[in-house]
């Protein structure tokens, strides 16, 4: 994982204050993690790789809401659909089995594939914020989107159809 957080290509799109980290660094944080009650964080695995990582972050309760992300560092992974299937999975774990009402994602504009996929995902624009990140060396905005339980179930049953 260290070495896909300190890849420029891997960590284009989100968020580099992360770099450069080391080993320990990465042991202390996700120690950290382990303690938040505000975060839920996952492994992402194909196989038996490890390819990457998923959470919920910024979760409010009682409102049941929070922030969906997906890292997948193993280049290998991408555009294979790997990243879809675990938006599915988190967000069937999120309004499922902890009864969230929200989840949130957001995604600097220059990020079309997953911009695409969370829209793919049900996922609605509710806003843009301005001036939220750089990508190759460029201020860009940040696409805001949100998906609640009512139109995730709704999904479900339209694909059944």
């Amino acid at each position: 994982m260290v070495e896909w957080l300190n890849d420029p290509e891997v960590m284009r799109f989100l968020n580099t204050r992360w770099q450069p980290t080391t080993f320990e660094t990465e042991v202390n944080r996700l120690r950290d993690l382990q303690q938040c009650e505000d975060q839920i964080l996952w492994h992402v695995e194909v196989g038996q790789s490890f390819v990457g990582a998923t959470w919920i972050n910024e979760i409010k309760r009682p409102e049941m809401t929070g922030v969906f992300g997906v890292m997948l560092g193993d280049k290998g992974v991408w555009r294979t659909g790997v990243s879809t299937a675990v938006g599915n999975a988190v967000a069937s774990y999120a309004f499922r089995e902890e009864g969230f009402s929200y989840l949130y994602t957001n995604i600097l504009e220059p990020n079309l594939a997953s911009k695409k996929r969370a829209l793919r995902a049900g996922f609605k624009e509710y806003g843009v914020k301005p001036s939220a990140g750089i990508v190759d060396g460029r201020i860009c905005d940040e696409w805001l989107g949100a998906l609640s339980r009512e139109e995730w179930l709704a999904t479900l049953e339209d694909r059944r159809r």
